[in-house]
């Protein structure tokens, strides 16, 4: 029985104002609004069991934009809040042993393991998860069999797409890869999914 995960990492955001606590964090600003909108309009017709999303004001904002063509319970996960990329760029150069590092590891980890129970829980079924570009690094790097350290590179366009079709945690589908194809009108994902142009 194959799963399907479509992944949004959330749209542009207001910058952090100084003092201001990193969860929730800023809204999405203008621009990050109209990208969200114009991802919804593009995966409109995509019906999903269920939606996902972190604790951060500009996910859950762009979770509830896609969200209004489907009105899905939106299902918060904190262990999908943004957390910083050192664990995959100093850390994991210099396979550092301190605390900031272990304490990235852990946050990564427990990114990875929400994602597995979610995988297990809603087999077979269609799932969007709508979080942040890190979290999403590390989602697509354990599909990929990266160790948490080893991770390579994946810079997640705001509101773009990556979606696979998974069998159990292995992957035997990719239909898109931080596409970001909605913002030229093409078809809906719906249209493409059943044409198998992907």
């Amino acid at each position: 029985m194959h799963s399907i995960v479509v992944l949004v990492r959330h749209g542009v955001s207001f910058p952090y104002r100084k003092g201001e606590q990193a969860v929730p964090g800023p809204s999405l600003s203008g621009e990050g609004k109209k990208q969200a909108r114009m991802t919804a309009q593009y995966l409109r017709e995509y019906a999903y069991h269920a939606v996902f999303t972190s604790t951060m004001r500009r996910a859950q904002e762009t979770a509830k934009e896609i969200n209004v063509f489907h009105r899905k319970r939106i299902r918060i996960v904190s262990e999908f809040a943004e957390y910083d990329d050192a664990i995959f760029e100093e850390c994991g150069r210099k396979y550092k042993e301190d605390d900031t590092c272990l304490f990235l590891e852990r946050r990564v980890r427990a990114s990875q393991r929400a994602f597995r129970e979610i995988l297990a829980t809603h087999e077979g079924k269609r799932i969007l998860i709508v979080a942040h570009g890190n979290v999403l690094r590390g989602i697509v790097g354990i599909l990929l069999g990266f160790p948490v350290r080893r991770i390579p590179d994946f810079n997640f366009f705001p509101c773009s797409i990556t979606s696979f079709s998974l069998a159990g945690e292995k992957v035997s589908g990719i239909y898109h890869v931080n596409s970001v194809d909605h913002y030229r009108k093409t078809v809906a994902f719906r249209d493409r999914f059943d044409k198998g142009m992907v």
